[in-house]
């Protein structure tokens, strides 16, 4: 029999989807409502979901072309910008 379905899933519109450049089975995506999920697509299933503490709309999401483990969110609006660098070794940001 198949595996239950992963209930993991964005409730808000997506913004962003970008492929990690080191992990090729590895996607990111951004949301409306301030989560990013971090999808393992061999897997078939979220690895984690990072959220903006305000709740607030991740407009862009990148990759350290260098480093597998690291991802960047643009959250904010033109006045006030906020980018955080995530270490998904332990799902925070720095």
């Amino acid at each position: 029999p198949a595996p239950p379905p992963n209930n993991a899933k964005h409730t808000a519109d997506i913004t962003k989807v970008a492929w990690n450049t080191q992990v090729a089975h590895i996607l990111a995506s951004a949301a409306q409502n301030g989560s990013c999920y971090i999808w393992d697509l061999r897997q078939k299933k979220a690895w984690c979901e990072l959220r903006d503490p305000t709740g607030g709309c991740v407009s862009d999401v990148a990759w350290n072309p260098d480093q597998g483990l690291h991802l960047v969110t643009a959250s904010g609006d033109d006045k006030n910008p906020v980018l955080k660098l995530w270490d998904l070794r332990s799902s925070t940001s720095l």
